[in-house]
């Protein structure tokens, strides 16, 4: 709880340049929908807190929890809605438990990690309601995409949305061996480029592009036996990706080119399996996770080295981190971690900032991107040797005390 105490007065530090003003916003609106989460449908266990007067205190909000909830279901007239307890709780032993819960959420090191810490959470929220209303309350707490994302991947999409899109499905069911080499971690959001244009490109005529290529990665992974929701959430895609996939099956069978289309992309997926080169965008995502906008410092030297104007306010440090993150990762930039919540025009402001960023901006950005990859990639190395090295010495422990 002290630590966790620490990295929120550190966000909280007024010193210009440490954080952004929009790190801020998104890490405390991350921090306050996962508490009321928490708030609503955690059990005194999911704590896992062994400080007394905290785990009394949360005892405490679950009893009066479940107490208001008996109280609504006697009502005859009650509204369907789902409320939450009461207003925001004054407890301070009660918020140091449930904001070092939500810490270990939102601060989570890699999305594999966020979704552990999620999974208990999300199965109980889904408990609580019908299946056609199971997002309701995470609709209502404000989730960003990011965490819904996260949130779908970690409870199984099947749980929400268990269903085959489309009359006719790429592959079959998970949970089937398949003989392709490559993990979903290797298929980015958005199809590459080159491989579209110039095998799939004649099979989606009419349609936007971005759905499409959204379409060939979903299809990508689910040769690898999973389904179309769970596809989705292996390439943190939201669910509504599901739809495209169905429209695209259909459009396939339509013109009669869907066994043409699988030839082709089974073709590619056989080169991805037996190329020694294969990219990580999982792990690119998670590294360029929290790049929503550059620190003033980094954005006023990028501006310097390409050449533009650093702009009157934020909005073209936080589009141009959108194109980079999209550039890096190979994704979609409407998912790009800086434009959550982000209203307004956003395809124009996109388009008129990336005719600003020049050859020059442009390769500083990939050179800022890049070294943010390789430094994730170095803490996930020592990460790995020192669970290597832990492993190491108790085995040779106990192979000691064997001895003895």
């Amino acid at each position: 709880m002290i630590a966790a105490q620490a990295i929120i007065d550190d966000m909280l530090d007024t010193d210009e340049g440490k954080h952004s003003d929009a790190a801020k916003r998104d890490f405390f609106a991350e921090m306050k929908s996962i508490s009321a989460l928490i708030l609503h449908a955690s059990m005194p266990k999911d704590l896992n807190v062994s400080f007394e007067p905290v785990a009394a205190a949360f005892r405490s909000h679950v009893r009066l929890r479940q107490q208001f909830r008996r109280e609504r279901a006697g009502l005859k007239n009650r509204s369907r809605r789902i409320r939450p307890l009461g207003n925001a709780p004054t407890s301070v032993a009660l918020m140091a438990g449930v904001a070092t819960t939500a810490l270990k959420i939102v601060r989570a090191p890699s999305s594999e990690a966020a979704c552990s810490e999620l999974k208990v959470l999300g199965r109980r929220c889904f408990k609580q309601v019908s299946e056609n209303n199971r997002w309701r309350m995470i609709d209502r707490c404000g989730l960003s995409p990011r965490l819904r994302v996260l949130l779908e991947k970690a409870v199984g999409v099947d749980v929400y949305f268990d269903r085959r899109a489309g009359a006719r499905s790429v592959s079959s069911t998970t949970g089937v061996v398949t003989s392709h080499r490559y993990e979903a971690r290797h298929v980015p959001q958005l199809f590459p480029m080159r491989d579209y244009e110039k095998n799939f490109l004649s099979f989606f005529n009419g349609a936007a592009e971005n759905f499409a290529r959204r379409f060939c990665s979903l299809a990508a992974v689910k040769l690898l036996g999973f389904t179309w929701p769970k596809s989705a959430a292996a390439l943190e895609l939201p669910t509504s990706a599901t739809g495209y996939a169905n429209a695209m099956v259909a459009k396939l069978g339509r013109d009669g080119n869907y066994e043409q289309f699988m030839e082709v992309l089974r073709d590619w997926a056989a080169s991805l399996s037996e190329s020694n080169r294969k990219v990580d965008y999982q792990m690119r995502r998670d590294a360029l996770r929290s790049t929503t906008v550059f620190l003033r410092s980094t954005w006023r030297r990028m501006c310097a080295e390409g050449g533009i104007d650093e702009g009157r306010n934020e909005t073209r440090n936080r589009f141009a981190a959108a194109w980079a993150w999209a550039d890096a990762t190979e994704g979609d930039w409407l998912l790009a971690p800086g434009l959550n919540g982000v209203g307004g025009d956003r395809r124009q402001r996109y388009l008129r900032t990336i005719d600003v960023l020049g050859p020059a901006m442009k390769a500083a950005l990939r050179l800022e991107m890049n070294a943010r990859i390789e430094q994730h990639q170095s803490k996930l190395a020592k990460r790995k040797g020192a669970i290597i090295q832990m492993t190491t010495s108790s085995t040779s422990s106990s192979s000691s005390s064997t001895s003895s």
